[in-house]
């Protein structure tokens, strides 16, 4: 049975609830879910995460990410994970409105615990099609005959930074940091425009008791810090 959960301390049959804050293209705040799961003999997390800018609480404003992270290579206190995640966003404007549907994926390495990790983050966030409506501002101000409907390729970005986690009883306090940077020319949308050079966020993920247990609760203490 694994002992470690992938960047998590949430080891299956854990369940738990996510609330987030900080900065990630806008300031932000969020609120969702995680679950513990095994896959044979390795451990995996999914989470589900749904956010809104805290500056001007709209929720037309909101980006939504469903994220699956299964470990790669593992030691006795080290592992190399990979993430894959569905994202969509959507703003609207005075000028128009955009949804986009994206896909993201990377790497995460470093110490893992059952009390605890610390691990670097390597990824990519594609914005794989954005449908853009132009309201009647734009087309006055910028476009006259500009055409609504799904634009693909919109943007990428590469994701550089640290990730790290905390065990406190019931609940693990979560901390993500790094630089962002557009690899390629991109349109004024929502998805990929950075206003920052950075992102920083802080977490808290709370286990109700009916929830299961976490990996620190677990009868194993291989990974016991």
């Amino acid at each position: 049975m694994a002992v470690a959960a992938p960047m998590s301390t949430c080891l299956a049959p854990c369940g738990e609830l996510l609330v987030n804050g900080g900065l990630d293209d806008a300031f932000v705040v969020g609120l969702g879910g995680r679950k513990g799961l095994s896959v044979g003999p390795h451990a995996a997390t999914v989470s589900v995460l749904a956010e809104v800018p805290w500056a001007d609480l709209d929720l037309a404003d909101h980006r939504l990410t469903g994220d699956l992270i299964l470990p790669l290579v593992e030691g006795e206190r080290w592992m190399l994970a990979g993430r894959t995640a569905v994202l969509w966003r959507r703003l609207d404007t005075h000028m128009n409105t955009m949804g986009n549907v994206g896909l993201a994926g990377g790497v995460l390495g470093g110490w893992t615990a059952q009390r605890g990790w610390l691990a670097g983050e390597l990824g990519l966030d594609h914005a794989a099609a954005t449908r853009i409506v132009h309201k009647a501002a734009y087309r006055e101000l910028v476009y006259a005959d500009a055409v609504d409907g799904w634009y693909r390729n919109t943007g990428t970005t590469l994701d550089l930074g640290l990730r790290a986690g905390l065990r406190v009883r019931r609940a693990e306090l979560g901390l993500r940091v790094g630089q962002t940077r557009s690899l390629q020319l991109q349109t004024q949308t929502l998805t990929q425009t950075q206003t920052v050079p950075f992102y920083a966020s802080l977490g808290v993920a709370w286990q109700p008791r009916r929830f299961g247990a976490s990996a620190a609760n677990s009868d194993d203490d291989t990974h016991r810090l």
